[in-house]
Formats: C-alpha cells, structure tokens, sequence
C-alpha cells in the first residue's frame, strides 16, 4: 500500500472517530442525566482546551519537541476520555473535557493535527 493511501486512510478513521465523539458524547451526558445547556458547557471546555492546547503547542512545540507534545497531548485526551466515560458530575466531567480537549462539535481542528503542519 503507498504511503499516500495509508494517509488517507488514516485521514478517514480519524475523521469517523472525532465525528462519533461528538455524537456519543452527547447521548453520554444526556444518559448521565445532563441538561443540554450543562451538555453545551462540556463541549465548550473541552473545545476551550483544545484551543489553549494548540496555543500552547505552537508556543512551546519547537523548544519541547514536537513529538514529545504530541505524546504528552495524546496521554492527556486518553486520560480525559477516561474520566469522562467513567464520571458523573459536571465539574469533574469538564474538567476532563477541557484537560481531554473534548471536540464534541464534529470538526477536526485540535493541536494534535496543528502541530504536525
């Protein structure tokens, strides 16, 4: 298989799994008992951190290595999952959202992808 086919596969799967995300973790919050207005404020701290995060990879991306973000960046968003899939408040869950850079919103613009242009 060419390099440029694993890539867009790779651009597919990645693509499939972040558009889930946004579906699941709604009907997860709404399962949970949420509201949708505290729904909204979970994808909204995790878009936040998202956010921060490429501030911060484009900041610090050079001097810490890009790889070495890209691995912390990963642990963080599995970590974040974790809890959000296993929690049940609002403050924990975005907290984790946010420290997780949650994208509920079916787009792909997080650090993880910024960085590596």
């Amino acid at each position: 298989m060419s390099d440029r086919r694993i890539l867009y596969c790779g651009a597919f799967v990645r693509a499939f799994a972040v558009g889930m995300v946004s579906v699941v973790v709604g009907l997860h919050l709404a399962t949970l008992g949420f509201e949708p207005g505290r729904i909204g404020s979970v994808v909204g701290a995790g878009l936040l951190g998202g956010a921060l995060a490429a501030i911060l990879t484009t900041w610090c991306g050079d001097r810490a290595g890009r790889r070495r973000v890209l691995v912390v960046l990963a642990l963080a968003s599995a970590l974040g999952g974790v809890v959000i899939t296993f929690g049940s408040s609002l403050v924990v869950v975005g907290t984790a959202a946010f420290l997780g850079m949650l994208n509920g919103m079916d787009a792909i613009a997080a650090p993880r992808s910024s960085s590596i242009r």
